[in-house]
């Protein structure tokens, strides 16, 4: 088989797992705050349980490389090498073409 075929079934795959995962993880945590908990803190917990999925998603795969991103970007080209600011400031400075 085609390699490119194989990594876009293999693309599709992971979505439909991510996919599932995801809302078996939902459905779970629903019934759990559905059963265990009283009406008045069901209430405020399960808003949490909606939004919790897609904000640790958005942190692991948005905010963690870009706090990353962030601190390389104090190193030189190698990333190995700390040079603070220097590739702020030469930005900054270089003309533009």
């Amino acid at each position: 088989m085609n390699s490119n075929v194989t990594l876009i079934l293999q693309a599709l795959l992971a979505i439909a797992i991510g996919s599932i995962g995801v809302i078996v993880i939902f459905y779970g945590l629903n019934i759990l705050v559905e059963k265990t908990l009283p009406q008045r803190t069901r209430l405020r917990v399960l808003p949490w349980i909606y939004v919790g999925p897609s904000m640790l998603l958005l942190g692991v795969y948005l905010l963690i490389p870009a706090i990353r991103t962030f601190y390389l970007s104090f190193f030189g080209s190698n990333s190995r090498a700390f040079v603070g600011l220097e590739n702020y400031i030469l930005s900054l400075l270089r003309p533009i073409r």
